[in-house]
């Protein structure tokens, strides 16, 4: 029974007003950011292939935490960008190439 109350208390705190503005402050960041965004932005060179080929493989190395914290996400989200399920904005990919490449990439 203690585990069906836990699980119920963290679906209640999951729904809390903080925790809603949380998750409202995090979209509003994530979709700033985007919209400043250009393509223009990302080296020349580094490209779909390249996310595809050289940064992707190489994620499976880098700890979830140092994912998330660089990317400023959760870490189900770079869970899901480790195993493939997901390609994060294109916007990130700098610094994927940076942890996973070191300055083969990264170059402006």
């Amino acid at each position: 029974m203690g585990l069906i109350r836990a699980a119920h208390e963290g679906r209640v705190a999951a729904q809390s007003d903080q925790a809603q503005r949380w998750r409202a402050e995090t979209q509003l960041r994530h979709a700033s950011a985007k919209a400043g965004w250009k393509p223009s932005d990302l080296p020349t060179g580094l490209d779909d292939e390249v996310y595809r080929r050289e940064i992707q493989p190489r994620l499976k190395v880098i700890k979830l935490s140092s994912l998330a914290s660089a990317l400023g996400i959760s870490i189900p989200y770079a869970v899901d960008i480790r195993k493939g399920r997901r390609v994060p904005h294109r916007r990130h990919w700098l610094t994927l190439a940076q942890l996973t490449l070191g300055d083969k990439h990264t170059q402006v």
